[in-house]
């Protein structure tokens, strides 16, 4: 599956400033920091969600499916966000309508499409290959444009929410001794 994924990594010197000035064990600055991690990628998966939907004419229940993060590994100690960018089939779009000229779906007109029920017995858009009946193949709406779209609105902003979502963390550690 073609996707589009970072890793999120944190520079240390600004977590050891942050937990300085705070007086935080280390143990309650680890626990903060894997916290403050999750709830980054958690937050970065909605964005994404939300940014992609809009940005691609697509429903969000279909991009949600293709959104996948790793929570905090201490090991390695950072979070892994992953985005699906395989085709989506046509049949999956906002609203597909058959007319005259072919199949409308998610605001896109497939010329010479049109819909009916495959083998397995779900609806999807097929063209035909050629003049004749027979081969007919599935309809896709190419969603490559989605990495500059997260690039531009995921994935810019995403460390400032971290130290905000990190120092409340450490905030809320201290508190609960």
């Amino acid at each position: 599956m073609v996707g589009y994924g970072q890793f999120l990594t944190i520079d240390q010197s600004q977590i050891e400033a942050i937990s300085t000035a705070l007086a935080a064990t280390p143990k309650e600055a680890e626990k903060a920091m894997a916290r403050a991690l999750n709830r980054t990628a958690q937050w970065m998966q909605t964005r994404a969600r939300r940014a992609l939907a809009s940005g691609l004419n697509i429903p969000s229940k279909v991009i949600r499916a293709r959104l996948r993060y790793a929570l905090y590994n201490k090991s390695t100690e950072r979070v892994r966000v992953w985005f699906g960018l395989n085709p989506v089939s046509a049949i999956r779009l906002k609203n597909p309508r058959q007319n005259a000229t072919g199949v409308k779906a998610g605001g896109e007109q497939f010329d010479g499409a049109f819909i009916a029920t495959g083998q397995n017995g779900n609806r999807h858009v097929y063209t035909r290959v050629g003049k004749r009946r027979f081969p007919i193949v599935s309809v896709y709406k190419e969603i490559e444009e989605g990495a500059s779209i997260l690039e531009r609105q995921v994935f810019e902003g995403w460390e400032d929410f971290f130290f905000q979502r990190f120092e409340h963390e450490l905030v809320w550690e201290g508190k609960n001794k």
